[in-house]
């Protein structure tokens, strides 16, 4: 007779739960690695990067920022990311309400064509933005890169609430209206109060994109500098532990407001979910 050779049930569940252990594992160090190799370094008190380090310093970061130019691209991006995740939030979510509350002719088609907005290639989107710009004779500049940064981010803006709104319960709504309410009023103190925490996400979502977008900013800001922008600018000629600092700068802001914005909210959230 032949022998049964399939493996005890709990013996295949211990060793896939092991598997998927290393797997984690690996996939965290694969991600979050390479960032906490560029945060020390940005602590290393030589100037070349050498291992092991001769202890920490903050010099680098005091060197950052008494660089006048990169505090000018810092200002910059903050600002460009902030009023493109304004712009962008603001436009998607008009645009995801009507594509979820609303049937209309080509419906299909916008929502066809956010999805190509999202996974069209960056470059592709920015010689796109760069040849329409000056077309209209548009020069490069902080608004230029602020409209380049609301078309290229606001797709992910639409994605993020209109799934929201798809799962939304609309006999809240209902009960609003039944009860005398108009369909503004109802948007304000029902709707919007219930998905104010996906609006935030896709805030986060879009500002973290601005934040660290670098070919958009490459063609369009003309004479001024963005963050990114301004890094590449030091790499080509030389590396020093001052670009880690910078770059750990990127990293940071988009962090704290993550941070700031989830103990602000954080009652909010649980209420709803």
């Amino acid at each position: 007779m032949r022998s049964n050779s399939r493996l005890p049930d709990w013996l295949v569940k211990d060793w896939g739960d092991k598997a998927f252990r290393i797997y984690f594992i690996l996939f965290l160090c694969y991600i979050f690695l390479p960032l906490a190799v560029l945060v020390l370094y940005a602590f290393n008190p030589s100037e070349y990067l050498t291992w092991p380090m001769k202890g920490l310093t903050f010099h680098w970061f005091q060197k950052a920022f008494e660089d006048s130019r990169l505090i000018l691209a810092l200002k910059n991006s903050v600002i460009i990311g902030l009023s493109a995740t304004f712009f962008s939030t603001l436009i998607g979510g008009g645009l995801a309400y009507g594509l979820v509350r609303f049937r209309f002719r080509g419906q299909s088609l916008i929502e066809t064509l956010n999805i190509l907005a999202i996974i069209t290639y960056g470059v592709v989107s920015a010689i796109s933005v760069l040849l329409w710009f000056r077309f209209l004779g548009i020069p490069g500049g902080i608004w230029p890169t602020i409209l380049g940064h609301t078309t290229f981010i606001m797709p992910f803006a639409v994605m993020v609430i209109r799934d929201r709104l798809l799962n939304f319960d609309l006999e809240m709504e209902e009960a609003a209206m039944d009860l005398g309410a108009t369909r503004l009023r109802t948007f304000w103190d029902v709707t919007l109060p219930l998905i104010i925490p996906s609006v935030l996400a896709a805030a986060l979502f879009c500002f973290t994109i601005s934040m660290g977008e670098f070919l958009l900013s490459f063609f369009l800001i003309g004479h001024e500098l963005t963050l990114p922008v301004y890094l590449y600018s030091l790499m080509r000629f030389t590396f020093t532990p001052a670009v880690n600092a910078a770059a750990v700068l990127i990293i940071l802001f988009p962090t704290i407001t993550v941070i700031v914005v989830a103990i602000f909210f954080r009652r909010e959230v649980e209420g709803i979910y």
